[in-house]
């Protein structure tokens, strides 16, 4: 990607793919992102360290996690979230702000997960959940770019072998634009470490598509309350008072530097997430 303009540059700490599963998650997970910035912080305290978090939440339609903060704000503002953390408004209507007593601050931006006709993920970014399941793949990202947000294709397990990965590699030849990214790919931290090689990953660097991932914690895992330990920092104009934005504009426009944080899942957790998941995660 084309390297960030000079000037006012920010370097973000970026988790593109959070999920909320109960409301009560909601404070250990502000916490974990907390703890994760200050970690990145002092790994890269003499490399341009992150100056600004942000974590999106693409949770499916039936979970509207930012509309009910929206909601809880609106009743009250600032809202107090627990005795360390508040939440506060922004300049936009699709993102907010959670700030802590020690001065942190992490921006939440709506988004939404979206299943396809052909089974495939869509992440949608700064929308609102206002997207049909189901539609084909092409009718998914025109509906999101309709909409104003962004997509990402986020790797699952299984989801990008044989027909369905077929696919997401023709999609990658087709927008080779060099000026406009019509999507990105996303990895994620469940990637299990025996899984290194993804093609499609590959093939995206070399059409010059974005890589811009997320933690994708799932419900049985141990990692349910963590968030922004696995994601991509992105240096780019930020305006903490139009987070989505400022996001937006950079990644399509590529006019941002990106690198991956964070490690993939250890195989014997990979493992034991997916047993659970199938078998008596309720």
């Amino acid at each position: 990607m084309t390297q960030p303009p000079e000037g006012n540059t920010s370097t973000v700490l970026l988790d593109s793919h959070v999920h909320l599963y109960h409301w009560s998650d909601l404070v250990p997970i502000l916490d974990s992102a907390r703890v994760c910035h200050q970690e990145q912080d002092t790994a890269h305290h003499s490399h341009n360290p992150a100056s600004a978090v942000v974590l999106v939440f693409t949770e499916p339609r039936e979970r509207d996690t930012f509309a009910r903060l929206k909601r809880q704000l609106e009743s009250e503002s600032p809202t107090p979230l627990a005795p360390d953390w508040q939440l506060h408004s922004t300049a936009e209507p699709l993102s907010l702000i959670a700030t802590h007593t020690d001065g942190a601050e992490i921006s939440l931006i709506s988004g939404q997960q979206i299943v396809t006709r052909e089974r495939l993920e869509v992440l949608s970014i700064a929308t609102e959940q206002s997207i049909a399941d189901r539609l084909p793949l092409a009718a998914t990202l025109k509906a999101i770019e309709d909409a104003g947000g962004f997509p990402i294709l986020p790797w699952g397990v299984g989801k990008w072998l044989f027909r369905r990965g077929k696919l997401v590699s023709r999609l990658i030849r087709e927008n080779d634009n060099p000026v406009h990214a019509p999507f990105a790919l996303g990895d994620n931290g469940g990637r299990p470490q025996f899984w290194r090689w993804v093609k499609q990953f590959d093939l995206a660097r070399t059409h010059n598509i974005p890589i811009i991932s997320g933690s994708d914690p799932l419900p049985c895992s141990n990692r349910r309350h963590v968030a922004a330990n696995f994601g991509t920092l992105i240096s780019c104009c930020f305006d903490r008072e139009r987070p989505a934005m400022s996001l937006l504009k950079a990644i399509a426009e590529r006019t941002c530097d990106t690198r991956p944080f964070g490690a993939l899942t250890r195989s014997m957790d990979f493992m034991r997430d997916q047993l659970a998941l199938r078998f008596n995660c309720n």
